[in-house]
């Protein structure tokens, strides 16, 4: 478990207004996670992202199911991490793991894998 003064530490990171030292190594929060995202209607597959954070906070997608993206941007928020391939966006919710994929309106569920923090 993340001590509470190195989880607000996370959350303010961005604004650069934190001075807590965490007690986890950096490396911790810089190792890849993966987001494995199920579909709330039957017969869509399954998303798996591959997503590398920076010690800034922010991250990047770099890989969905076994296809490498190669046209896309990502855009990290405090509570979101928004990307998209030039035909295709997708949000994730990072309170509640909630994917929305536009244009086509589809929803999923993700829980991060091989990381505690997203």
């Amino acid at each position: 478990m993340i001590p509470r003064a190195d989880v607000a530490c996370l959350a303010i990171i961005a604004l650069g207004a934190c001075t807590t030292t965490p007690t986890r190594p950096p490396s911790e929060f810089l190792q890849p996670l993966d987001l494995v995202c199920k579909p709330q209607v039957a017969g869509s597959e399954e998303l798996i992202f591959h997503v590398i954070p920076g010690g800034d906070g922010d991250a990047i997608v770099v890989r969905m199911n076994s296809t490498e993206l190669e046209d896309f941007s990502t855009h990290t928020y405090e509570n979101a991490l928004t990307w998209s391939n030039g035909k295709e966006s997708f949000a994730v919710d990072r309170m509640d793991g909630k994917l929305v994929r536009k244009p086509s309106g589809d929803v999923y569920q993700c829980v991060r894998r091989g990381r505690r923090v997203f």
